[in-house]
């Protein structure tokens, strides 16, 4: 409540970074709240936050008379003033993801975009973590480089090569905005009408064969550039990072993207009936039937990314804020792809061998990955996803949803949206359309 009153108060909304920290975290706590109610409100709050960063955006200008938050202005050595600026840099990065989750899970449109922000991102956790400035000064001769001369996001997409060498040089937290950053600025290329409208039976399929952002430039000209940069990243993080505390989010991050890249997530909502008419749930299986079928490739891919996205949510011992959404899309992805394309596959013998069996949500070579994604292994295997078994098309369709709900059954942090998509799910699995739960009025 004393958040609130402050920010109901005649008080200037900037140059007040401690009540623009507290909002930020208040925006996030709405947003993954759970409720119609906090959803509601998060389009008020947005704004006021929003607000507070504009004069952030661009270094130098709005806030010159702040020399505190200039690098250029910011004396050498001064740590004080170092904490400052870093401090604004991170609110306004942290409150462009909070925009770019509301893009994902809701399709809202952001107030505000990466492209606008002209500060550098976040610097490294051994820098930002100096307890004093002795470390602080330690820690930048170990980095080898003025912190202040770290790319912006929009700056390190202009690059237009990025490749290993450049993503080990950001940090973890930079690592995270530049994977959302590059999913962004290809979406805002797209036409709108094919994420903010519902499926229809006519011009459908025309929202899988849009290019890509050009841009972007993948150091293999053979492969689509977009998904080679996510890859990128996510190989920067699990092959670098697996120490790092946003090892988890920043390859979650990179698969559930890839994966939409692919299928828009309102198709596999609405494909389950869930807030549509009969015709758009036959539109929207349809459209999906069709994708997987004519670009078997990129289908595989896809189950691919779902299938580890789904392994890495279920063997959590805590939930993410965000990991109850993308643990629905992994699963309604497995579902649309079992049903369509897997069961009118040939069946695994009854005495089937181990060997018939490919585990596609573990680690694997790379070679057996592009056979299998290919569809070149000799013999061909079934696919197989911890906690889901082997893909039939038939009894592992109730199973998909019967783990998801299991999954989902949580009482830990997070568990509002949890437990409103297992409810879902359930009704899924009695045979009715998907709906919200009623929620209790407070």
């Amino acid at each position: 409540m004393s958040l609130l009153r402050k920010l109901g108060s005649n008080l200037s909304l900037q140059n007040n970074l401690e009540l623009a920290q507290a909002t930020l975290l208040f925006n996030f706590a709405l947003l993954f709240g759970g409720t119609r109610h906090n959803a509601m409100h998060l389009q008020y709050q947005r704004n006021l936050l929003v607000t507070m960063c504009r004069p952030l955006l661009v270094p130098g200008i709005l806030f010159a008379k702040s020399a505190i938050l200039s690098d250029q202005h910011m004396p050498i050595g001064d740590w004080a003033a170092w904490i400052a600026t870093e401090s604004c840099k991170r609110l306004v990065y942290f409150a462009w993801l909070n925009e770019f989750f509301q893009l994902v899970f809701f399709d809202l449109p952001p107030l505000f975009t990466v492209d606008e922000i002209h500060l550098s991102m976040p610097c490294n956790d051994e820098l930002w973590q100096s307890a004093n400035l002795h470390d602080w000064e330690r820690a930048k001769e170990l980095q080898g480089e003025d912190p202040a001369e770290c790319h912006s996001a929009a700056s390190l997409l202009k690059t237009k090569v990025i490749d290993q060498e450049r993503t080990r040089s950001l940090s973890d937290s930079a690592l995270w905005i530049s994977v959302s950053a590059v999913y962004f600025l290809e979406r805002r290329a797209l036409p709108p009408q094919l994420f903010y409208s519902y499926p229809s039976m006519h011009g459908i399929s025309t929202c899988w064969n849009q290019p890509c952002l050009e841009e972007i430039v993948a150091p293999d000209q053979t492969k689509d550039p977009v998904d080679t940069i996510l890859e990128t990243f996510q190989q920067a993080a699990t092959r670098h990072r697996q120490d790092s505390p946003l090892f988890l989010t920043i390859t979650k991050f990179s698969l559930v993207l890839r994966l939409l890249r692919f299928v828009k997530y309102r198709f596999l909502y609405v494909s389950t009936g869930w807030m549509a008419q009969h015709q758009e749930v036959d539109a929207a299986a349809q459209h999906i039937s069709q994708l997987l079928k004519a670009k078997p490739k990129q289908a595989r891919q896809g189950l691919l990314h779902a299938a580890q996205l789904f392994r890495m949510i279920r063997s959590q011992r805590q939930f993410d804020p965000y990991d109850s959404f993308f643990l629905l899309m992994a699963a309604l992805y497995i579902w649309n792809y079992d049903r369509f394309m897997i069961s009118g596959e040939s069946q695994l013998p009854v005495d089937g061998a181990a060997e018939e069996i490919i585990r596609i949500d573990q680690n694997m070579k790379k070679e057996l990955q592009d056979q299998w994604i290919t569809g070149t292994v000799e013999p061909p295997r079934l696919a197989h996803i911890s906690g889901l078994g082997v893909l039939n098309g038939q009894d592992s369709l109730p199973r998909i949803l019967r783990e998801s709900v299991r999954i989902l059954s949580h009482g830990k942090a997070w568990s509002t949206h949890a437990h409103a998509f297992k409810h879902s799910l359930l009704q899924m699995l009695s045979g009715s359309a998907p709906s919200f739960p009623v929620e209790v009025e407070r």
